[in-house]
């Protein structure tokens, strides 16, 4: 599962492109200005960066020289500034592309695929008493012997719980975000899957797999 960095100012903007790419497969987090940009660079990993250019604090092209000098990934300018002269300077910064909005979200996803590569990537989680590995959806267990084969949805809902986590992770999330279903599985089927997950963790870690009554679920470990 590739994960973005989407810097944008647009709240409704956000929203709608953090559900396109999750509905895809994609782990999105969103920085409304550059400080919360650079502050994200500092704690964690990203596959690809989705930058505006006209932010309230600095401008996108500092975010940009920050991943240039300090990180390997590739990174995309998606702004209104459109003008050559913007354009110019956002390739000589060593941009893998630059959108001009608007835009069409099919466009986008097609362009950060061919970035990427054609399918995003899922990746592994080293956990205690546990390893979730991404190529070949596996879990595996330190007190077992043999590997276990996971679906693309029990990977997907244990992922995104481990990763989310101290976050509760509400059903409808899941459904729509995760595994593009809303409307085509009943949200009963989170639930299923859950209990499949916490058979296949075994009794000590299926309880790190908390029930939030009403809400949803998270992944909190003891």
């Amino acid at each position: 599962m590739n994960t973005l960095l989407l810097v944008e100012d647009d709240a409704a903007l956000v929203t709608i492109i953090e559900r396109q790419f999750r509905s895809e497969g994609y782990r999105v987090k969103s920085a409304m200005d550059a400080h919360s940009a650079l502050e994200s660079l500092q704690q964690e990993e990203f596959d690809l960066a989705l930058i505006d250019i006209g932010l309230p604090d600095q401008d996108g092209f500092e975010v940009a020289r920050e991943i240039k000098q300090k990180h390997s990934f590739p990174f995309v300018f998606l702004t209104a500034m459109g003008s050559p002269e913007y354009r110019l300077e956002g390739y000589e910064l060593g941009a893998a592309d630059y959108i001009p909005k608007p835009f069409h979200f099919r466009e986008l996803l097609l362009r950060v695929q061919k970035i990427l590569g054609d399918k995003p990537k899922r990746k592994n989680v080293n956990g205690s008493g546990f390893s979730l590995i991404g190529d070949t959806l596996e879990l595996i267990l330190k007190e077992s012997p043999s590997s276990v084969r996971l679906s693309e949805r029990e990977y997907s809902l244990l992922y995104h719980l481990i990763e989310c986590s101290p976050r509760i992770i509400s059903r409808e999330e899941v459904l729509t975000d995760l595994w593009n279903a809303e409307g085509k599985t009943p949200s009963r089927g989170v639930d299923n899957t859950i209990l499949r997950l916490r058979q296949l963790l075994g009794e000590k870690l299926s309880e790190n797999i908390k029930a939030v009554r009403g809400v949803g679920y998270q992944w909190l470990e003891e």
